[in-house]
């Protein structure tokens, strides 16, 4: 009669043993949120993968924008082949072309013609604006000689190569 089942026993002074949590868990249980720790670490992620990203991402910008010199470009080969049609010769007036401003309608290249003859023209698209940060193609060029159109382009630093050879990189 004077022992208890051992399922039944209790701890000494009758008292239940409460069992702590350590103090992160209770944190989480409790629903508090993030650590200061844990946000800088997520914070210094974040500015790593942005920094990495952001070259690749402007260089794609600048890359798209070329469209617009190649579009410039172009129209101002079928208005000289147009004028050149009821003309003895091709101009360097971009006026008489009916292009009005030497810039593109969002400024970021520059039209120039270089020379202009009885035979062929030589044109230029040079960036400018924002787009003057573009380091691969800074200059784009085209030349219609003789019936045969040559495209070419160049860095911001370089000269551009006579004959013109590589038009693959920018056009």
């Amino acid at each position: 009669a004077g022992v208890a089942p051992i399922s039944r026993r209790r701890p000494p002074n009758n008292r239940r043993m409460k069992v702590r949590q350590p103090a992160r868990t209770r944190a989480a249980s409790r629903g508090r949120g993030f650590t200061l720790i844990e946000i800088l670490v997520a914070v210094v992620i974040v500015g790593i993968v942005a920094s990495l990203a952001m070259p690749y991402f402007f260089g794609s910008i600048r890359k798209s924008q070329r469209s617009e010199a190649v579009a410039a470009l172009t129209n101002l080969q079928q208005a000289q082949e147009r004028r050149r049609a009821n003309e003895p010769s091709y101009t360097t007036d971009l006026p008489s072309l009916g292009i009005t401003s030497a810039t593109t309608s969002s400024g970021l290249y520059t039209l120039v013609i270089n020379a202009a003859d009885a035979v062929g023209y030589t044109a230029t698209a040079t960036a400018a604006g924002s787009q003057a940060a573009d380091a691969v193609c800074n200059t784009m060029r085209v030349r219609a000689n003789r019936g045969n159109i040559f495209y070419g382009s160049a860095c911001k630093t370089c000269e551009m190569a006579d004959p013109m050879t590589d038009p693959n990189r920018c056009w």
